[in-house]
């Protein structure tokens, strides 16, 4: 064998283990890549979300967290929490005070006498009466103050047209409830004119809080009764004076409305 085939063999074999060395370089440089786009990238928030009553299925390092779609998050208030609330140390009552100056020239200086609330039933642990009383209507105003510490407030009012024929504007009732110290209504509801004409009726305040009651009404006889919640741990009520007084009309001249 000549010089020459010699050298041209060593060629080959030098052109063979470059091209080998360039390729397994070429192939170590992509699977660095790949193991460093892994380790940047890892595989860990992929969920699973299943509608209905299934459970949410949330994967993460291997490990496995279940809950219940239709959950509320702990943040989410209850819809029904806001008709029981409570207020510390507040009593609940309810008395008459002076009567508020309706709006009206036919408005009357009637008297009206309040009752004392019946004892409540036996095993009643919903509601507690503080006010109850049955008033005839002659565009006559009443003012009523109830402390509520345990809502929600409720005013039960069952109405009767005293009129021969009746007359939805002539026979009417108007209740709004406010707050006593800032004079915002809350809550207005009644009998007749823009209200409707059922006898038996309710209106709600859910919350609890320092509240005024005016009335106003003409041709009707009203019996009203102001109650609230109460807690399973008895009925505990003290009535004041005031709730006993028959309260006419404003004697003082210099005596204002409320607001």
């Amino acid at each position: 064998m000549s010089l020459k085939d010699n050298n041209l063999d060593i060629d080959r074999i030098t052109a063979i283990i470059a091209v080998a060395i360039i390729a397994t370089l070429v192939i170590s440089i992509v699977l660095g890549a790949f193991a460093l786009i892994k380790i940047i990238s890892p595989e860990n928030d992929s969920q699973e979300i299943y509608a209905g009553d299934m459970p949410v299925q949330t994967r993460y390092s291997g490990q496995q967290i279940a809950a219940d779609a239709n959950s509320p998050d702990d943040n989410t208030i209850n819809a029904y929490q806001s008709s029981n609330p409570v207020s510390e140390g507040m009593e609940d009552t309810a008395f008459l005070i002076p009567q508020f100056i309706p709006d009206d020239p036919y408005y009357s200086h009637t008297s009206v006498n309040s009752s004392k609330p019946p004892e409540p039933e036996a095993g009643n642990d919903a509601l507690q009466t503080l006010y109850s009383g049955s008033i005839d209507m002659v565009y006559t105003p009443l003012s009523l103050r109830a402390n509520v510490g345990k809502g929600p407030l409720i005013v039960e009012y069952n109405t009767e047209s005293t009129l021969e024929e009746l007359d939805p504007y002539n026979s009417f009732l108007e209740i709004t409830v406010s707050d006593y110290e800032t004079g915002d209504i809350l809550e207005k509801s009644g009998f007749g004119r823009q209200y409707s004409t059922a006898e038996n009726q309710t209106l709600k305040v859910l919350q609890t809080g320092d509240f005024r009651i005016d009335l106003y009404g003409n041709g009707v006889n009203v019996d009203l009764n102001v109650k609230s919640g109460i807690t399973s741990l008895g009925y505990s009520q003290k009535y004041p004076e005031e709730q006993y007084t028959s309260y006419n009309e404003y004697e003082d001249d210099d005596f204002l409305p409320w607001w």
